[in-house]
């Protein structure tokens, strides 16, 4: 039975293990997502920016179109990394509750280990009262004689 628990716990601390390296590389997926869309948001401000000063001198109409095709297609991009973030921080809950759910699972085992090494160690006390008291009570039979 020791062996038991002990290989069950054991495979918990992978589950647990596995569960923590998903994690991690949820929140990686997660860092580099917003990464890109903070590099995107800085892109637009900086059009704009640029926007500003280009409108403020004499430019072509063209160049002022192109501009404003780049910051319409910036602001789609920003969008939809804004949706690819939505779903990578639900991907991250998910990882989370099951990171959560293993460590509760291999505390469960290593509890019911411990109970069992307690309960080994009381019966191994109680084998060696007994032993204890079998040999004083041969010693003492001897000393009766």
């Amino acid at each position: 039975m020791a062996s038991t628990i002990q290989s069950l716990l054991g495979l918990k601390q992978w589950q647990e293990d596995e569960a923590k390296n998903a994690f991690a590389q949820a929140l990686k997926s997660l860092s580099a997502e917003e990464d890109i869309l903070r590099a995107l948001e800085d892109k637009l401000n900086s059009l704009k920016k640029d926007f500003i000063n280009l409108s403020s001198r004499d430019t072509d109409i063209d160049s002022l179109k192109s501009i404003l095709d780049y910051q319409e297609y910036l602001i789609y991009k920003i969008s939809m990394q804004r949706d690819v973030i939505s779903k990578k921080e639900i991907e991250v809950e998910e990882a989370r509750k099951k990171l959560v759910e293993a460590t509760k699972e291999r505390r469960i085992f290593e509890r019911l280990r411990e109970k069992e090494i307690l309960q080994i160690q009381k019966q191994q006390e109680r084998l060696e009262r007994i032993q204890t008291d079998e040999t004083t009570s041969v010693r003492f039979g001897r000393s009766e004689e």
